[in-house]
């Protein structure tokens, strides 16, 4: 509720979703502390009891996980989840060995899984990439539900929350998949956690289901109370705690705008031609990894898909794609609109993204090593092999061809050579494909004048452009200061970039995270860009503020960003867009 004898307070967090949400906080925390259990060792007269409790409880969670599969939609990304977990509870080396350590120590079941949990997060936490620590996540769930079940207790306060029949934001110090999976989507309008990494499960299932979310917000559980009237901004990364009826009356009316207004001005699935209302072309496309997200894009009115990740088809293999089974998918993505472009890249394997059945050499670094093309052009039959699928299903529609972490122009030379020889083998023109790279490496951003001559279309990559340009991995959270995509030495880059291309009458898109953001995005009109490739929820926002914002405008913004010097003051730019 509004309590007017509390002080309004703004809390400050890292975005996951974008969005503004109004309503009661409902406050979710663990229902049993793992840290006491960690400490808790108690001796057992009779070890078999244990394993009786061990096996009742594992069952438990089994029928519990398969009641929440029950609930989700296949192609869901937590249905996935579930599924992994519900293997996990019937995996025989996991039962066999919680059985040995009872038998062997006779201790209490509760103290041996959360000590085999400790030993499997060390495992994690060594991993360099945080897309793999972040995988922890799924396995800490469905063992802190195995405790609760030994303990006979929920693993969170669900019945509660499940019995709330009006809309509400959850708050919770960590959240776990399974957990969102047991929630009334329809009514769960925000979520708000102390602890959470920007690509956990629980922020990718955020953006996906489009609702707002924000991580990061310490020490926010022990500000609320239950039914707390709350606002969150995650366009801006804020939180308000007891709003003013001002600010309660201005976020109704923003929310109302980005729910409603648009559609006075562009049909949802129509195409974004134009933005701003100088009629200015333009172009939003979609990033995609599955064919889903693809239709998604479409669905929310995009020019086409700026970057399909090709990789994750491999990923969710057990072994190598059949050649069908992958010229298939290709040929689906351009079948979906064949006037729409669907750049497809290259497989951007090594770091924290390799198939287990390809081979990998040992590679110390892998974020600077064996990845993308490089790993590629060690393995031609490989590359050749994928160039066929995606060269032929250019018969289909419009496809173009990525190529990914390209360092040095002998990269593109030896790419090129092998693309040259499936055309031929093929027989098709080298006319009926576009070729591009991927700009995500300082050397390429600074000496595009070379690689233009050589190719169509250039596509920037933030993310990783950025990491290398201030020597800080994406994946370290204690380093976030120094991980500035909006930096206004990036900027000066991208806008170095995006002129060289124009000068050459090369296409380029932005397809970043910062792409995504709506604010940002105006910057980026600002410099230049005049095609951004996004998560297909982000595609509406994003549109809704080019198509009301000024060409000029934005451009006398990004000036002023071009002249600063620190993050800072492009921050207090971006918050006048």
């Amino acid at each position: 509720m509004l309590n007017s004898e509390k002080n309004k307070i703004v809390m400050r967090g890292i975005s996951l979703s974008s969005g503004v949400a109004i309503a009661k906080a409902i406050l979710m925390d663990s229902q049993v502390s793992m840290d006491f259990i960690e400490t808790n060792r108690i001796s057992v007269a009779n070890y078999k009891d244990e394993i009786a409790k061990f096996n009742l409880s594992r069952e438990k969670c089994i029928e519990q996980i398969e009641e929440l599969m029950s609930k989700t939609a296949v192609e869901d990304e937590i249905s996935e989840i579930l599924l992994f977990q519900k293997i996990l509870m019937k995996d025989q080396s996991f039962i066999n060995n919680v059985k040995h350590r009872a038998e062997a120590e006779k201790i209490n079941i509760e103290f041996i899984i959360i000590t085999e949990l400790k030993k499997i997060k060390e495992q994690f936490d060594a991993a360099e990439a945080e897309i793999i620590r972040t995988k922890f996540h799924d396995i800490q769930d469905i063992y802190h539900r195995l405790i609760c079940n030994l303990l006979e207790i929920e693993q969170f306060s669900e019945s509660t929350i499940r019995d709330i029949s009006h809309p509400f934001i959850l708050v919770s110090k960590q959240l776990f998949p399974s957990s969102i999976a047991s929630l009334n989507r329809d009514l769960l309008q925000g979520i708000i956690m102390e602890q959470g990494s920007v690509t956990s499960h629980v922020a990718i299932m955020a953006k996906t289901y489009e609702i707002p979310a924000i991580t990061g917000v310490f020490e926010i559980y022990s500000k609320l109370d239950q039914g707390d009237e709350i606002i969150i901004d995650g366009n801006k990364g804020i939180v308000i705690l007891s709003p003013t009826l001002e600010e309660l009356e201005k976020y109704r009316v923003i929310k109302n705008e980005i729910d409603h207004d648009f559609s006075k001005h562009v049909n949802k699935v129509d195409e974004i031609k134009f933005i701003c209302n100088e009629q200015i072309p333009f172009s939003i496309e979609a990033n995609a990894s599955f064919l889903k997200d693809a239709k998604e894009g479409y669905l929310n009115g995009a020019s086409g898909v700026g970057l399909f990740r090709s990789e994750f088809f491999y990923m969710i293999s057990k072994t190598l794609p059949e050649v069908d089974e992958e010229l298939k998918l290709y040929r689906s993505l351009a079948e979906l609109d064949p006037d729409k472009p669907v750049t497809i890249r290259l497989l951007d394997v090594g770091g924290d993204k390799m198939p287990f059945y390809l081979p990998m050499p040992p590679d110390p670094v892998p974020q600077l090593g064996f990845r993308g093309i490089r790993y590629l052009l060690n393995y031609p039959e490989l590359l050749k092999r994928q160039l066929k699928n995606i060269i032929l299903a250019s018969a289909y529609g419009k496809v173009k061809l990525l190529i990914p972490f390209i360092t040095v122009l002998e990269d593109i030379d030896r790419t090129l050579f092998y693309i040259g020889e499936v055309l031929s083998e093929c027989n098709i023109d080298r006319s009926n494909i576009e070729i591009g790279i991927m700009v995500e490496i300082p050397s390429v951003a600074l000496g595009i004048e070379s690689y233009l001559d050589r190719i169509d279309f250039i596509s920037i990559g933030t993310n990783d452009l950025s990491q290398y340009l201030f020597a800080v991995s994406r994946d370290a959270s204690q380093l976030n200061g120094y991980h500035c995509t909006v930096h206004p030495v990036m900027l000066k880059l991208l806008a170095s970039v995006i002129r060289c291309a124009d000068e050459k009458g090369k296409e380029v898109t932005i397809c970043g995270e910062i792409a995504s953001d709506p604010f940002i995005a105006g910057l980026l009109v600002g410099i230049g860009a005049r095609s951004l490739s996004m998560n297909p929820s982000s595609i509406e926002p994003v549109r809704k503020k080019l198509f009301n914002s000024s060409i000029k405008y934005l451009e006398e913004m990004a000036q002023k960003a071009l002249e600063g010097e620190k993050f800072i003051d492009i921050l207090n730019i971006i918050l006048k867009i």
